[in-house]
């Protein structure tokens, strides 16, 4: 899976995220609701899965 954070064109304050199937492109999950920022859009991510490059891998129990 692949995450991708878009903005909308034309408007600066719509951001939503979507995760993808690298293979096809084909969109797994994406945003229920623009963000005003895309630093909200990544923190909402985090909440559905999304696992910045940075953090440490942590495994399931």
């Amino acid at each position: 899976m692949e995450w991708e954070f878009k903005q909308d064109p034309g408007e600066p304050h719509r951001w939503r995220w979507q995760c993808v199937e690298p293979a096809t492109g084909s969109v797994l999950r994406i945003s229920g609701t623009f963000f005003l920022t895309l630093y909200d859009c990544v923190k909402d991510a985090e909440l559905n899965g999304y696992k910045p490059a940075d953090a440490p891998a942590i495994p399931p129990i």
